[in-house]
């Protein structure tokens, strides 16, 4: 599954053993890298928490994703300025 939203966090504790690289992309950045940029106020942080919610691994850091077992991918895309077609691509990038 693919967590589209303002990047993900993927090296987190809770995170990094479902992480799948080849599915994610970074649209604002256009690499393949979903990491959110943090600023000052460190905004961006909604991505990270979904993908917690949802494939976070059992262990002893913090909770676990309903379907922990799962393998997710980032796609950073709102972290700027979107348009119709990065939305578009956002929801197609990856598909297979």
């Amino acid at each position: 599954m693919a967590v589209v939203d303002d990047g993900v966090q993927w090296n987190h504790p809770d995170l990094e053993a479902n992480y799948c690289k080849e599915g994610s992309f970074d649209l604002n950045s256009n690499d393949n890298d979903p990491m959110p940029v943090y600023d000052e106020r460190e905004e961006n942080k909604h991505g990270t928490r979904c993908a917690g919610e949802i494939a976070a691994v059992p262990n002893d850091v913090c909770g676990v994703g309903v379907a922990f077992g799962a393998k997710f991918s980032g796609i950073r895309v709102l972290d700027g300025p979107i348009t119709d077609s990065m939305e578009a691509t956002a929801f197609n990038k990856h598909l297979e």
